[in-house]
């Protein structure tokens, strides 16, 4: 018989609870206390760094405090997301053997069960490597996970509806990056509830895991322990660490912006890039596909990766050249590189 799959939704609360319930949850599942466990929540208007992020490199401080615009730190990696009431989020809580074996296997299996719950709902969502959900090359949802012994947590979230313009504020991103994210009501031209939505996704992640959905509730441990983790500061997002500057720069006459973080360390390696300016590249998706290629590499080799990829394909470049892009890359790197971390 195919083993359960729990399936429990936790709705609406603060994201600090929220960070420390999934914290609560994977402890408790490394030693067995809690079985397999999808989680379904939603968080305030808030904005979620990831595990190593400095949050001052990851989000507009003082245009979040002004709005009201919390943060909280993950205890996965990853970089920052923005989060409202809106934006569905979705933990998997499982033996990792059962969701293949590594990060990158759950990545896949999970990263397409979630584009298969959507297409279900009409969406024509598709996974894109190495943790995207998109359609037609906008993103309408992303996902990191965590490895504690044998138990994996790998989280996520679909944009059912937000606010992409105050997403981009809060991030510090350029504003037309707003133009890369789509949303479920946005696609489907209708308001689309949360309900429904659990519903696709439970179905396609069960059949998936071959798991047999179960619906129930937290328990009183899991409570418990979320309250002592929360009360010791389980999401310290406002602890001092060093980490990726946000540096971005503007190449001209190709009138390009790359917009690039960098991961702690001395490879000065890219966590997110983002290209912007009056071009386009054809087909219309090579554009993620180019900054998905470029994430991971140290900085020095981001405007060799650029060209070889754009020449590798039969991608035209129209508003720009090649060469453009690969100065606006390496316009960005000089500025990382000029910048010095603070002590």
């Amino acid at each position: 018989m195919t083993a359960a799959l729990r399936v429990v939704d936790t709705g609406l609360n603060p994201a600090c609870w929220n960070v420390a319930l999934t914290a609560a949850m994977v402890e408790l599942h490394r030693t067995r206390r809690v079985p397999d466990t999808l989680r379904f929540h939603r968080y305030p208007r808030c904005v979620l760094v990831g595990r190593h992020q400095a949050l001052e490199a990851a989000a507009d401080l003082p245009l979040c405090r002004a709005r009201g615009i919390a943060t909280a730190r993950r205890i996965t990696g990853g970089g920052a997301v923005y989060m409202s009431p809106d934006v569905l989020a979705w933990d998997v809580v499982a033996d990792l053997r059962s969701v293949g074996g590594d990060l990158d296997a759950a990545a896949q299996h999970l990263g397409e069960a979630v584009a298969g719950g959507l297409a279900s709902l009409g969406i024509g969502a598709a996974y894109r490597a190495p943790n995207d959900v998109e359609v037609e090359g906008r993103k309408i949802g992303g996902a990191c996970g965590l490895i504690d012994g044998t138990s994996l947590v790998y989280q996520g979230a679909v944009l059912v509806d937000a606010d992409l313009a105050e997403m981009a504020a809060a991030l510090a991103l350029p504003a037309s990056v707003d133009g890369r994210l789509t949303t479920a009501t946005k696609v489907l031209g209708r308001a689309v509830s949360h309900d429904e939505v659990i519903a696709a996704l439970t179905a396609a992640i069960a059949q998936r895991l071959d798991r047999r959905p179960e619906p129930a509730s937290i328990d009183a441990g899991e409570r418990a322990l979320a309250a002592t983790l929360l009360a010791q500061g389980s999401d310290d997002a406002d602890a001092p660490r060093r980490g990726p500057p946000a540096v971005s720069a503007r190449c001209d006459p190709g009138g390009i912006a790359a917009h690039v973080r960098i991961h702690p360390g001395v490879e000065r390696r890219i966590d997110q890039i983002w290209l912007t300016g009056a071009f386009s590249l054809m087909p219309e998706r090579a554009l993620p596909d180019l900054e998905a290629a470029l994430r991971g590499l140290p900085l020095a080799r981001a405007a060799s990766r650029a060209l070889a990829f754009l020449d590798s394909g039969q991608i035209a470049v129209r508003g720009a050249s090649r060469r453009d892009i690969a100065a606006a890359i390496d316009a960005a790197a000089a500025g990382a590189m000029a910048q010095e971390t603070p002590p």
